[in-house]
């Protein structure tokens, strides 16, 4: 089942299921900005997080504008013995108003009250597959039972292990592509590698609804 939005995402007023992911302005013009160049899995911070992502590619820079995945299968699998068991149990609060300031905007309380913080395990189970996997990204803002710094400094060191080159996938968009993955094992980001004060990279995005965590 498709989901809506978070009630502020551009394109949800008309057409709730839908977001816009677009470097435009109000006037339709490259603004400089992208978004969502952090590393997430997409809706962590509610209670059924998203269990895929559909991503169309309306319109494409000349160059550049990839979107990267980051395998945590992979990741999760790569991890000395002693620090999967270390990791078991540990439960992870997902912010979306702590990663809204991380990007510079404060929400509203009508935002805070429609996304409160969630938790989830920091190793997630899925639940078609059987298999462990990390599951964080930037809206992760700190571990249950542990100092806010301290808890935030380990999300960012498995964050940085997970992301490495050779857990990675890099997708070259070609105007029309639909992509659909997986938000239960992988996390994404957009980059930057072309010039959005010039050229505009428009997508549409759609999410399917998950399951609780476990």
């Amino acid at each position: 089942m498709l989901e809506r939005h978070a009630i502020r995402n551009r394109g949800t007023a008309t057409h709730p299921l839908v977001h816009t992911v677009s470097n435009l302005d109000a006037e339709g013009t490259p603004s400089g900005a992208v978004k969502s160049t952090q590393w997430h899995s997409d809706k962590s911070f509610r209670p059924a997080p998203s269990m895929a992502t559909i991503l169309h590619a309306v319109t494409l820079p000349p160059d550049g504008g990839d979107t990267c995945f980051a395998n945590m299968y992979a990741a999760y699998d790569a991890l000395p013995e002693a620090e999967k068991k270390a990791l078991d149990g540990v439960q992870t609060v997902h912010s979306w108003e702590l990663s809204r300031e991380n990007i510079g905007r404060v929400m509203s309380e009508a935002e805070k009250r429609d996304a409160p913080p969630m938790t989830h395990p920091l190793v997630r189970v899925h639940p078609d597959t059987g298999r462990k996997g990390l599951f964080m990204g930037m809206h992760a803002s700190h571990l249950e039972g542990l100092p806010i710094d301290e808890g935030r400094a380990r999300i960012e060191a498995l964050e940085a292990h997970a992301t490495q080159p050779q857990f990675v996938y890099r997708h070259h968009w070609r105007e029309g592509d639909v992509l659909m993955w997986d938000n239960r094992c992988l996390l994404h980001h957009a980059d930057t590698n072309f010039d959005a004060a010039r050229h505009p990279r428009v997508l549409h995005r759609t999410c399917l609804r998950g399951t609780p965590t476990r």
